[in-house]
């Protein structure tokens, strides 16, 4: 019986893919331990903000048939079992929070994240690492809720289970002139091309710099859609980069009156 040969044959950056090794959990799918008739994601984003509820409530939610709420429940009993779910009693579950932390993610521009959970008792007070597989719809500044995975190195790795609440939709970069147009983001840790419906374009030109808003987070192949708000000009002009710069990390364009007020009463004669 002829062996199969444990590496593939195609090739990326010059060197040979490894496979991943039997019962390697894959980048986006769920472990398959908790499989159910609700996927796992969706259970833990219908838990997220609620107390206890009932298996009959979970039922109703989700529409399911009885042969089905019979497998959910059972699902419901090894997701307890793991200590993912807590369940005060026969008929009441609730999600355990110290295994789905939430937090602000910062990412890195290689690709992997950080989180630092916002109850600073959990894991105490330190970040939690994600890996690039497991950040998935997450964008850099996003507020996240995760699923604790494992220890590695002394760290914690976890995985992006949902959005909670998105970080910035606004962003600077540098417009490409193309059919559709496309702003590649000036900030590394955005690692992707934001498409412009021509309509949207502001009449930018090929190579400024632009401010420009996203319409939809939805990816496929880190794409996704947007608007231009406003036209910055040549990126390699002083001024055009300082409004960049104020742009990138939202900071005031203009100083408050009162400081004006203050500043003019300044002698700017040098004694």
């Amino acid at each position: 019986m002829r062996r199969k040969n444990k590496y593939s044959r195609k090739h990326h950056s010059g060197r040979l893919r490894q496979r991943p090794a039997k019962g390697t959990r894959q980048p986006g799918k769920t472990d398959q331990r908790f499989k159910g008739p609700v996927p796992l994601e969706r259970l833990i984003t219908c838990l997220y903000d609620k107390d206890a509820v009932t298996l009959k409530r979970l039922a109703r939610e989700f529409d399911l048939s009885r042969t089905k709420t019979k497998d959910f429940h059972e699902q419901l009993t090894n997701l307890c079992q793991h200590n993912l779910l807590l369940c005060p009693d026969a008929e009441h579950y609730r999600l355990n929070k110290k295994e789905f932390p939430s937090g602000i993610i910062t990412i890195n521009p290689r690709g992997f994240g950080f989180v630092i959970p916002d109850d600073s008792s959990l894991n105490e007070g330190r970040d939690f690492f994600v890996s690039p597989r497991d950040i998935g719809p997450a964008r850099h500044g996003d507020h996240v809720l995760l699923q604790i995975l494992n220890k590695k190195r002394g760290r914690l790795e976890a995985r992006v289970i949902i959005v909670l609440k998105r970080g910035s939709a606004r962003l600077t970069g540098t417009f490409i002139e193309a059919r559709p147009g496309m702003v590649i983001p000036q900030d590394k840790r955005f690692p992707f091309t934001i498409i412009i419906n021509p309509k949207k374009s502001a009449s930018a030109r090929d190579g400024e710099a632009v401010v420009v808003e996203i319409d939809d987070f939805q990816s496929e192949q880190n794409r996704v859609m947007g608007h231009i708000v406003k036209v910055l000009g040549d990126p390699h002009l002083a001024t055009v980069q300082m409004e960049m710069v104020i742009n990138q990390f939202n900071l005031a364009g203009k100083f408050p009156s009162e400081v004006q007020a203050e500043a003019k009463k300044i002698n700017p004669a040098v004694k």
